[in-house]
């Protein structure tokens, strides 16, 4: 009589090595899927800070607020954006109104320039019936600069916007390609 032999299953040895395999990969996946949710993140806050910046340059050439451009003393840096147009903007209930004439006003300067996705100004820190907008995650700040011009058809500047999607708001160099500031700029007739 011939003994039958019963096939084989998988060892322990191989059960364990298998799943350390399954292990690893589905650690790379979540770690590839980790990093693809960052890039994306810091994409998405860039494009809108791009529009935000364009916005901003729109507002300051065809708007009245080529008429307040600040002197070429204070020209040379960049300052946190509070301007009085968006001042002006009024959400709902006199107490909103006060609290965005505060923002602008200059006497908090560490909440000058914070603006939400839709460029409203609001604080970056405080409660909800305080103005704090979840979005409120990005900084503007402005430059003008006199440009030097030849002729006699009036003053020509150049009016720089930067706008900080970093978490605190600060740019680095307010250069192109700053990897935390998006800056752009026009040429304004006044």
């Amino acid at each position: 009589m011939r003994r039958q032999r019963h096939p084989r299953g998988m060892t322990l040895v191989e059960v364990m090595v298998g799943m350390g395999l399954v292990a690893v990969a589905m650690l790379a996946l979540v770690s590839a899927n980790t990093l693809a949710a960052r890039a994306s993140s810091r994409s998405y806050r860039h494009h809108m800070a791009m529009r935000l910046a364009q916005q901003r340059v729109d507002v300051l050439a065809v708007g009245e607020q080529k008429l307040k451009l600040r002197p070429v003393a204070s020209g040379a840096t960049f300052v946190p954006d509070g301007t009085a147009v968006d001042c002006q903007e009024a959400f709902g209930a006199a107490a909103s109104t006060a609290a965005l004439a505060e923002l602008c006003s200059g006497a908090t300067p560490d909440v000058m320039g914070w603006v939400d996705i839709y460029g409203r100004p609001c604080r970056r820190t405080g409660k909800p019936e305080e103005g704090f907008h979840a979005t409120c995650q990005y900084r503007r700040y402005v430059r003008f600069e006199q440009v030097p011009s030849g002729s006699n058809q009036g003053d020509l500047w150049r009016v720089f916007v930067a706008v900080s999607h970093a978490p605190n708001g600060q740019c680095s160099n307010f250069r192109e390609g700053d990897s935390q500031c998006v800056v752009t700029s026009a040429v304004l007739t006044r």
